[in-house]
């Protein structure tokens, strides 16, 4: 029992193969890496330097020229570390799951994302590829349909265990038995 009633809690097993498919599912949705380049390295040194130049022109304090120097190779870096890298670190994070009796939480490294139990359309098992996934249909507040699904551990937790605890939180309304396609 947690701090907010029962739940049941799990995360996918980890593989090299889903690393990249949620590497490959980032690629997709970033723009061309040209244009990253180009926002998170080019245009930060050239502000700076365009900085730079203006502060040698008024001939300010040698500690600011030093500073604003250092920091024309240091922003672009940190850009290209945070809005470049960082995403592709998030794909080594497992997703992982919680269930509770009035919501549903999936979450990945430190994002997060929860579905209120009345939102909710169905909940069932499916199997893809040979393995067997834990399947949320659900309604965004304004309505429209998603889904989401998390691969089901081998051990730890089990199918039996995810329908009973269904059961015990008051949400057994929303399962469906079966396999769907």
């Amino acid at each position: 029992m947690g701090l907010f009633g029962p739940k049941i809690e799990w995360s996918e097993p980890w593989s090299w193969t889903k690393v990249r498919s949620v590497a490959a599912e980032i690629r997709r949705e970033y723009p061309p890496m040209w244009k990253m380049l180009l926002y998170c390295a080019a245009l930060p040194a050239v502000v700076l330097g365009g900085v730079y130049l203006y502060i040698q022109h008024v001939a300010l304090d040698e500690q600011v020229l030093e500073l604003t120097r250092r920091n024309i190779f240091v922003m672009p870096l940190g850009c290209v570390l945070l809005f470049m890298v960082m995403p592709y670190l998030y794909a080594l994070c497992p997703l992982g799951i919680v269930i509770r009796g009035k919501n549903i939480c999936f979450f990945r490294g430190n994002s997060v994302s929860l579905i209120k139990a009345e939102l909710i359309s169905s909940l069932c098992f499916r199997t893809i590829d040979g393995r067997r996934y834990f399947v949320v249909n659900a309604k965004t507040p304004k309505g429209k349909p998603f889904e989401r699904k998390i691969e089901m551990p081998a051990k730890k937790v089990t199918e039996q265990d995810v329908v009973s605890f269904l059961h015990d939180a008051g949400l057994s309304h929303l399962y469906r038995t079966g396999s769907l396609p």
